[in-house]
């Protein structure tokens, strides 16, 4: 009874506040003898080809200058611990890198161009970002030279950048990547000259191959000083670089042009895998003794782990190239568990629904979730994933049927308490590139149509980033149990 007494008490001093301050501060409409008007309704919320969903939070979200394309081989770069962002594209036939602060996306400011005030003489063909985030490198192709500049850039204290290093030639492919704060790692494929260029053939002679230029390899460039420059005596056709985590190992994902190949540092050594086409690197382990890998197959795509203790790899998700080891060094994937080769080959349009799973290929159990999302196996392939080892957890696109296009939505999905937040969805169009922030709190999405191209900054809901529950404690209502399986036996693959 006393306590009753007391919480009315209260509830009429509070009362008698706010009637002290209405009366003192009345709002215009209330003074006016108006009615209040009602709340203005909340917009819809896009980004360039998505409609945000409820409840999604946005920390910041601009729209990019008309005409401005996103490159598709570089998502959103965060640089300076996440407080900046930089975005790579093209506008009028020109490479752009643009950084922004992250925080607002405000204050844009253009670090480099082809042909620009920082590279006069040429065009960007490369960018990487040091693990710190303080520094960007960036690889110019100056033709006029006959050359290729490594070129840095404070993100600190932004100017023109400095050169620190150049490469006499004209070259294929380009691949610049950080080993470690202080070291980039520079793989040059040298151009190949037509036969005809290189010497003068006897009259009835076949015609020969082209010959490459002298000038390409991997070259180890220490940043600090001026820039010494070592060149590794390996003698494998390089490409695009995938590095390890303990910067011993790379893997050279191959093209038209080239095999894939497989560098060890710490002995010069490189051997080409027995690949039949290119592959993609999705992810090093932890400990860098295996990766994960998609490659073409049977008219579809799948996703394979590669062991280098013994050179053979496994099969991990038949028509998907989305997948990530966790910090845990298990293997994350998208899929559905009952495709096969066979299956997608005589039923390219039949429906499965997507599911998430998460296993050891040592360990007999696999652990499947499934997202609900009802897809068909050609769009399932189309799908991509990007992770974050900080936090466990995953961005993923998927894509659906519908029409008159197909249908995407952006999923933020965190692996110990298996809950998925929808981020966006709509219609397919253009490309949607993601990144996850440092702290592994915010995923920076760029997306973009021939019309526009929008950078926007998720933080996914505040439950999905609490600490797991404890074991013994139940699920959140809603989330799909885990199912446990003996895993088929992963068969071994002749790629790479």
């Amino acid at each position: 009874m006393r306590r009753s007494i007391l919480i009315l008490a209260l509830l009429a001093m509070v009362a008698g506040i706010y009637a002290c301050a209405s009366k003192k501060n009345p709002p215009p409409s209330i003074a006016a003898n108006q009615p209040p008007k009602p709340p203005p309704p909340l917009p819809n919320v896009h980004t360039a080809t998505l409609k945000v969903a409820t409840g999604a939070k946005i920390v910041a979200r601009t729209v990019l200058p008309e005409g401005f394309a996103p490159i598709s081989a570089f998502a959103p770069i965060w640089l300076q611990n996440g407080s900046q962002i930089a975005l790579v594209g093209t506008k009028s036939d020109r490479t752009f890198v643009v950084v922004f602060d992250s925080a607002t996306l405000k204050n844009p400011r253009i670090v480099a161009t082809d042909f620009g005030p920082a590279t006069p003489g040429g065009s960007i063909v490369d960018v990487a970002a040091s693990p710190d985030g303080l520094t960007l490198a960036i690889a110019v192709a100056a033709p006029v030279d006959n050359q290729l500049d490594l070129v840095l850039h404070d993100a600190i204290a932004p100017g023109e950048g400095s050169r620190i290093a150049s490469f006499p030639g004209q070259f294929d492919a380009v691949s610049i990547s950080w080993l470690d704060s202080h070291t980039v790692a520079v793989a040059l494929r040298a151009r190949a000259m037509p036969a005809a260029q290189a010497g003068t053939l006897p009259a009835g002679a076949p015609a020969e191959k082209p010959a490459p230029e002298r000038g390409g390899g991997l070259f180890i460039v220490d940043t600090t000083g001026l820039g010494a420059v070592k060149q590794l005596p390996i003698k494998c056709p390089l490409s695009h670089l995938t590095w390890s985590p303990n910067s011993r190992f790379a893997i050279s994902n191959g093209d038209p042009q080239t095999p894939p190949v497989l560098i060890d540092r710490s002995k010069n050594f490189c051997a080409v895998l027995h690949s039949k086409e290119p592959i993609r690197v999705l992810g090093w382990s932890p400990g860098s003794d295996s990766f994960l890998y998609a490659t073409p197959v049977a008219r579809t795509i799948g996703t394979f782990r590669y062991e280098l203790a013994t050179g053979t790899s496994a099969l991990i998700a038949v028509a998907s190239s989305a997948a990530a080891f966790t910090s845990t060094g298990e293997a994350l994937a998208l899929g559905n568990q009952d495709l096969s080769w066979q299956r997608v080959a005589k039923a390219p349009e039949a429906p499965v629904l997507s599911e998430l799973a998460t296993f050891r290929p040592q360990l007999a159990e696999v652990r499947i979730v499934p997202l609900g999302i009802r897809t068909i196996p050609a769009l399932l392939a189309e799908s991509q994933l990007v992770y974050t080892t900080v936090t466990d957890s995953a961005a993923i696109d998927i894509l659906a049927p519908g029409r008159p296009a197909p249908l995407r939505e952006l999923i933020a999905y965190l692996l110990p308490p298996r809950t998925a937040f929808l981020l966006a969805s709509g219609p397919a169009r253009g490309n949607v590139l993601m990144s996850w922030s440092p702290d592994g709190k915010e995923v920076a999405v760029l997306d973009g149509d021939a019309k526009t191209a929008v950078l926007t900054i998720f933080s996914p809901a505040a439950e999905l980033l609490s600490p797991p529950p404890p074991p013994e404690a139940a699920q959140p209502p809603g989330t799909p149990a885990a199912r446990k399986r003996p895993p088929r036996p992963a068969p071994t693959h002749d790629t790479p």
